[in-house]
């Protein structure tokens, strides 16, 4: 469905970007399909983030298509994060609904986000995400019918992070997203998503910039 598909992404994406650290740096969005279904209702062709490293707090674009090949009614997501370090990949916990977390129901999902304000960040990206599935001409329902969806470059800004997960803003992580339909139990998606994040670091001046 457009709305579970574009909030799967959308999601995820927002919340890898809260989560990183690592030692390299993407300069593009790496991402695959990992989903074994054959017939997965869901597919999605493009996904592009610009700029890579995304800088936090600042503004990133992103591009998704995609289709849906019937009707989906209620979707849950299991999200996966892994931060990449030099020895191993280090999980990371579900925190305060952010993190690697199981969301119930994906229809719902951006506005427990506004309502709860998870990590007191997520309330104004769930209404950004509301912002770009309206300008899409994506509905807010759920079940949707069988289409094509398309969004080019909407522009999501990221603030400042909290006390509790500032300390990763830097550096790098491995997103894998596993969608699963409620009525059939069918793994609807799949994604396995790769980049880095940096802190934004606003230029010196005068003697700052001598003495740091």
């Amino acid at each position: 469905m457009q709305f579970t598909t574009l909030k799967i992404a959308v999601f995820v994406l927002v919340i890898g970007l809260t989560e990183s650290k690592g030692n390299r740096e993407l300069h593009s969005l790496q991402w695959s399909v990992c989903n074994a279904n054959p017939n997965s209702p869901i597919s999605v062709s493009k996904i592009e983030v610009s700029p890579m490293p995304v800088e936090i707090p600042g503004t990133f674009t992103l591009s998704i298509d995609g289709a849906l090949s019937r009707q989906i009614s209620h979707t849950s997501l299991s999200l996966h994060i892994k931060r990449k370090t030099f020895l191993l990949d280090i999980p990371i916990p579900c925190v305060s609904n952010v993190g690697s977390c199981t969301y119930d129901d994906l229809c719902t999902l951006t506005s427990q986000m506004i309502s709860e304000d998870w990590g007191g960040i997520m309330g104004n990206l769930g209404k950004q995400i509301n912002t770009m599935l309206h300008d899409a001409g994506v509905p807010d329902h759920c079940p949707l019918e069988a289409t094509a969806f398309h969004v080019n470059h909407f522009s999501f800004t990221l603030p400042e992070l909290s006390s509790i997960f500032s300390t990763f803003a830097t550096g790098d992580y491995h997103a894998r997203i596993s969608a699963t339909e409620k009525e059939t139990g069918q793994e609807v998606l799949c994604l396995d998503l790769d980049l880095s994040v940096k802190k934004h670091e606003k230029p010196c001046s005068g003697l700052s910039c001598l003495f740091g």
